[in-house]
């Protein structure tokens, strides 16, 4: 018989009646899991749209990664209680065994990984964020040229090369190709999570692979972030450029106009 789908619990569910089954645990985290890399993409869609109003998401965002945190907590100490009634029970069979410990490194392991998950997602979360502040000084720097431009006199405009011209453009589309690349890579990991099975030893192995996939989204980030810093860089270029020439131009202006100012009070003196 099929069981129905459970959806995940809320947050004050889990703090009122958490689940205490081994395998409830283990799948309620699969579901929480999921409901924070999708809160994940929201605040990011929030953020690359220019909506500042973000707080409430965030919010969640962290109580979810707090319950997560419990319900690891809770499953890491049902599998220790587990244990030990399993050494309880060997060792009462075999009395004059010859004392040997079971390794934990299995559970060192794990818990390295759950931290090296944290720290990733933290990074992954700051390096978002910053791409996003990029991405708005890259707006804003793309808005402030185009005005200076636009005060230039038209032989002026006429010298600016095709490059100086298709930045904006090229811009806009590296921004798209960026977003869809975020969407491909969320949807992979989705499906890369959906398709690993459970079980002690299938366990570090989903680990290492959820760690080298946030790394290489790190890494990527990292790329981008450099990236987008360089446009920066270029467009600050040019808006000193710009500047400095329209200031050229009024003071060419101004001292165009002021000898004859001055022939006029000469003439008249005269």
């Amino acid at each position: 018989m099929v069981e129905g789908y459970l959806k995940p619990k809320s947050v004050e569910e889990l703090q009122k009646n958490p689940p205490t089954a081994l395998k409830e645990l283990e799948d309620e985290i699969m579901k929480q899991q999921f409901v924070l890399e999708h809160l994940h993409g929201q605040i990011q869609q929030m953020r690359e749209g220019g909506s500042a109003k973000t707080a409430a998401k965030e919010e969640t965002l962290w109580a979810v990664q707090a319950a997560i945190t419990m319900l690891k907590r809770r499953l890491k100490a049902l599998n220790e209680k587990r244990r030990s009634d399993g050494r309880g029970e060997r060792a009462a069979a075999k009395p004059d065994d010859g004392g040997t410990t079971d390794n934990p490194s299995e559970d060192e392991q794990t818990t390295n990984f759950v931290l090296l998950e944290k720290q990733l997602l933290a990074v992954q979360t700051t390096l978002r964020e910053e791409i996003a502040e990029e991405k708005r000084q890259i707006a804003h720097l793309l808005s402030v040229l185009r005005e200076l431009r636009n005060r230039l006199p038209e032989e002026e405009q006429n010298k600016m090369n095709s490059s100086q011209r298709q930045m904006c453009d090229e811009t806009q589309k590296n921004n798209s190709l960026m977003s869809s690349e975020n969407d491909g890579t969320s949807t992979a990991e989705d499906k890369q999570q959906q398709n690993l099975d459970g079980g002690d030893s299938e366990e570090n192995a989903k680990w290492e692979e959820m760690c080298r996939a946030e790394e290489a989204r790190r890494d990527r980030l990292l790329g981008e972030l450099i990236r987008y810093r360089k446009i920066c860089a270029q467009l600050r270029a040019r808006l000193e450029h710009d500047t400095v020439l329209i200031n050229l131009l009024q003071q060419q202006e101004n001292d165009d106009k002021a000898p004859s100012a001055a022939a006029n009070l000469l003439v008249t003196r005269f």
